[in-house]
């Protein structure tokens, strides 16, 4: 599993540069991605919510695209 999300996010960072949660395009790219992956609409904005409305000051940017949880 975190093979495929590090491809996601690779391939979205790709798309976007940056990747910023609070950036609608950002989010409307991320969901259109995993849409034509096949993965099924209610599960991919069941995803793109919990992402969006996660506690994002608990990680921070360790490279280009990829977090990691503070103090760990």
């Amino acid at each position: 599993m975190s093979n495929t999300i590090d491809i996601i996010s690779e391939k979205w960072s790709q798309e976007v540069g940056a990747i910023d949660l609070k950036n609608p395009k950002h989010i409307a790219i991320l969901s259109r991605m995993l849409l034509e992956m096949g993965i099924p609409f209610n599960d991919v904005q069941q995803s793109i919510s919990r992402l969006v409305e996660g506690d994002d000051d608990k990680y921070v940017s360790i490279d280009y695209g990829r977090y990691k949880e503070k103090g760990k």
